[in-house]
């Protein structure tokens, strides 16, 4: 009894697991991609993950200031009045770099993020300042505060320092171990004068992520560098050297190979394949089409009522109708009344018609009309149907 109460429910049991598989394998999708993002997000404008740069973004909305992204190419700066670089996937070009050069020596403002040792990327190499390797990175000295209320120490994270080598910079923060008290330090943040704009370098660009933001310190110094710039200027954040992994994809098959919307379609229609073929003899052998049907004729249909009149002695009747619709067709161009006696109405139709047969058109409706209780053959029946349509031709 157990046994066939469940092959009685065997297709909701499917049904049931089906739904089930497909439930853990899109959580599953939604899960991976999850980590691929948040192994992506590191400096991204649009991550709120700890070590992205939305709160920066958000933040400096909130100033007065108009934040906005920079993610496509050709690089245009000419709106903007400060440009952020933070560590990205790709590299400047030489040629980006020059322009980059060109637009801050014009009198904007750079802030510049490099934080890997004996890497001399393009803005580097026309900045002149290498990036090096350094033991002393937790904690960070303020030797130029910005503010007069601005931490002299803060805490930081990383393993480069920079070495510039040129002569016209200022240092604004140094790093040194937390338990180191010598005066080996290490510059990590300087500014120098590009043309009629400015230049800020760091090697820790983690002083501009999330996590790092809610430290009070921290952002007073980040505060500072916009000391000079005027409320409603554009800070452009430099996104086209980085991946977004949120970013629309060109190609269909991406999206669906790669989305969990994607993958939850495929195995949608794998799951719907499976009912199919589980459950497809249950639609029963093909039936054939109906036949197609000849649509009757109009003259079959005019046989079909005569022979009705013919079987029901409706002689008179089909009289009485020919001489109705005689009248009306003569009478409806000159409003008559139709129902007048057949000697006035003929009368008042010779008037507005000199041209008419008075005589045989008051014999044909005379013949037409049968006295009750009177009864008409079928060939008189005929003659008097064709001289009608005579009358109806020439009216």
């Amino acid at each position: 009894m157990k046994l066939t109460r469940l092959i009685r429910h065997r297709d909701l049991l499917i049904l049931i697991g089906l739904t089930a598989l497909l439930i853990g394998f899109t959580a599953f999708s939604v899960v991976q991609q999850q980590r691929a993002i948040d192994s992506n997000v590191s400096f991204a404008s649009y991550s709120a993950a700890p070590t992205g740069a939305q709160g920066l973004y958000d933040w400096l909305n909130a100033l007065g200031y108009r934040t906005e992204r920079l993610d496509v190419t050709p690089l245009d700066y000419s709106r903007a009045q400060v440009l952020i670089v933070l560590p990205g996937e790709t590299d400047f070009s030489l040629q980006d770099a020059h322009r980059v050069l060109d637009w801050v020596s014009q009198g904007n403002i750079l802030i510049y993020g490099d934080d890997t040792p004996f890497n001399r990327t393009a803005l580097s190499k026309l900045l002149d300042v290498d990036v090096e390797y350094s033991p002393y990175n937790r904690l960070g000295v303020v030797t130029q505060p910005f503010l007069s209320d601005m931490s002299q120490t803060l805490t930081m994270n990383g393993n480069a320092q920079l070495s510039p080598n040129r002569n016209d910079y200022v240092i604004h923060l140094v790093s040194q171990s937390d338990s180191d008290h010598t005066d080996n330090q290490a510059p990590v943040l300087i500014s120098f004068r590009q043309g009629l704009g400015r230049v800020f370098m760091t090697s820790a660009p983690d002083l501009f992520t999330n996590y790092r933001l809610a430290d009070a310190g921290t952002a007073a110094l980040v505060r500072g560098l916009f000391g000079t710039v005027p409320k409603q200027s554009v800070v452009l954040f430099d996104e086209a050297h980085r991946q977004n992994p949120n970013a629309t994809e060109s190609s269909l098959l991406n999206l669906i190979y790669t989305t969990p919307w994607g993958r939850g379609l495929l195995l949608a229609g794998l799951v719907c394949f499976a009912y199919l073929a589980l459950n497809g003899r249950r639609f029963g052998r093909v039936m054939p089409l109906p036949a197609e049907i000849t649509r009757r004729s109009p003259a079959e249909y005019a046989v079909s009522l005569a022979d009705l009149f013919r079987r029901a002695n409706k002689q008179t009747a089909v009289l009485e109708h020919y001489r109705q619709q005689l009248k009306r067709r003569l009478a409806r161009p000159f409003g008559l009344d139709a129902t007048l006696p057949d000697d006035e109405f003929v009368g008042l139709l010779r008037q507005m018609r000199p041209d008419l047969d008075a005589g045989a058109l008051t014999q044909t409706l005379r013949a037409l009309h049968v006295p009750a209780g009177g009864r008409v053959s079928e060939a008189q029946l005929v003659q008097l149907a064709a001289e009608a349509s005579k009358a109806f031709i020439k009216a």
